[in-house]
């Protein structure tokens, strides 16, 4: 129970930064978040796999890069308000 407390409070932190990043005019700064998390979602994919199976694989690898939409969609919002 006290870990999904603390991953959700972790995982808050993480889009509040994102939308921080974002607002900067420095675009590149908004990715930064995002390609760090695809970086551990493939690493994280690899550990957990103990057979090789591609619809395994794949399913994993859209499970857990859910944060990386996310971050990824706030990026995009952020962005398009700014140019506004």
């Amino acid at each position: 129970m006290e870990y999904g407390i603390i991953f959700l409070i972790v995982l808050l932190a993480l889009f509040y930064f994102q939308t921080i990043l974002s607002e900067q005019k420095n675009k590149h700064l908004g990715y930064i978040l995002p390609i760090l998390t695809f970086i551990t979602s493939v690493v994280l994919t690899f550990v957990w796999m103990d057979y090789f199976s591609l619809v395994k694989m794949a399913g994993t690898l859209l499970f857990v890069n859910i944060p990386t939409y996310i971050l990824m969609l706030i990026c995009k919002l952020k962005h398009r308000k700014l140019k506004k």
